[in-house]
């Protein structure tokens, strides 16, 4: 199979939902290295994550989910679980980090850095998946107005909080946002870097255990690329916790 019959398909992948005929070649397809079908796999990695992010999680009778799921699969075949969504984008995300293993010496410092940031951007997907659909996450909306940031926070004691954010517009030549923790006491804490989404969406996330009691919000600001900030130099916005 070529690049073209995967179209359509990297979000099923993702999902676990493909053939295992069709899973297994796009998988090997993946391991040649292909620059195009690794970018499509990023981004669908992206999409499928802040998806599960934006409707309330809602965990169905067991019954429904039966129906459902049967509804889907001829009688003759086994019944597939579909638990294993959470593990499914995680192994996307590893899949997403060994391809290009075949690029040329010329361009191998450039490619380094671009897997270093898509481990971390993986990473932090994963995470922000973990929290979402653990059972006790609360959910904690904010922004109204169309045309400015605005999203969730996602908070659980022991495994973090996940901010997800709609509406963030690309940062400026020569600077990059910055997540901040706004104690209710002492000075705002750095959290992480983070880069902006394609569809003007962002994630960052706080590993825990937490204690949100302590917190005023969560911030984001703009800060000079190639900066460990110790304070927000530009203010984006701040989500009340």
């Amino acid at each position: 199979m070529n690049c073209n019959d995967f179209d359509g398909l990297f979000e099923l992948y993702v999902l676990g939902a493909l053939e295992d005929v069709e899973a297994e070649s796009m998988q090997e397809h993946l391991e040649t290295g292909c620059h195009a079908c690794a970018e499509n796999m990023r981004l669908a990695l992206q999409q499928t994550a802040l998806l599960s992010a934006t409707v309330p999680q809602v965990e169905p009778p067991a019954r429904l989910r039966r129906r459902i799921v049967a509804s889907f699969l001829p009688e003759a075949e086994p019944k597939r679980s579909w638990n294993f969504l959470p593990w499914a984008l995680v192994t996307a995300a590893v899949l997403a980090l060994v391809v290009g293993i075949g690029y040329e010496e010329r361009s191998r410092t450039m490619e380094n850095a671009r897997m270093a940031a898509l481990s971390e951007e993986s990473s932090r997907m994963a995470a922000m998946l973990q929290i979402v659909q653990a059972p006790g996450t609360k959910q904690v909306s904010f922004g109204r107005a169309d045309d400015a940031p605005q999203g969730s926070l996602f908070i659980h004691a022991k495994l973090g909080v996940a901010m997800t954010v709609a509406n963030l517009p690309a940062a400026p030549s020569g600077w990059k946002y910055e997540s901040w923790i706004v104690p209710k006491q002492g000075a705002p804490q750095p959290v992480e870097s983070f880069p902006e989404l394609p569809g003007s969406r962002a994630v960052t996330v706080v590993r825990g255990p937490v204690n949100v009691g302590d917190w005023t919000a969560m911030a984001v600001s703009l800060e000079p690329m190639g900066s460990q900030p110790t304070k927000p130099t530009k203010v984006v916005f701040a989500a009340p916790v």
